[in-house]
């Protein structure tokens, strides 16, 4: 099992904090390499895992092998943390088995931006993100943005 952190790195104007709702849009590569787009993950939804007694947010069955990967206990982290190439903040963590999350899209997924514990809505334009806080008078963004996936072998390394 594979746990995957997802960090969105870029410029912060005036944003505490980022967080999303309860679900993410992404690709994930199968461990055969064959790479299945746009896959929609929902934190609150859990499935059954086939010959299992486990459960997952999502089960994939490639199309090229065959093989059943899972992505199970998505986590969605609120708050931010400044690293010596810039602010970074983690999205979401996540548990893998026989697949990884390969990309992750910036345009699909709902984002929450947080500046003083309020809520700033900001439009999105081609993964840059740009709003106005109408209690301070301040503009507000999110620039220069990339997303960064993170592998850990375990949870705990988090």
């Amino acid at each position: 099992m594979v746990v995957l952190s997802v960090c969105l790195k870029g410029e912060f104007e005036n944003i505490d904090s980022v967080s999303v709702n309860s679900q993410i849009c992404c690709n994930t590569r199968c461990q055969c390499g064959a790479v299945r787009q746009n896959v929609w993950i929902n934190a609150n939804e859990e499935v059954d895992v086939p010959n299992s007694r486990g459960k997952a947010n999502i089960v994939i069955k490639c199309t090229a092998c065959e093989r059943r990967s899972t992505i199970s206990n998505l986590t969605f982290i609120k708050g931010m943390y400044k690293s010596s190439e810039g602010h970074v903040h983690i999205i979401a963590t996540a548990e893998c088995r026989s697949c990884t999350i390969d990309s992750f899209s910036l345009d699909d997924t709902p984002f929450s931006f947080h500046f003083e514990e309020r809520e700033i809505e900001m439009d999105n334009d081609d993964g840059c993100f740009f709003g106005f806080d109408d209690v301070t008078g301040n503009p507000t963004s999110v620039t220069e943005t990339s997303v960064v996936i993170e592998t850990f072998r375990e949870r705990n390394l988090l």
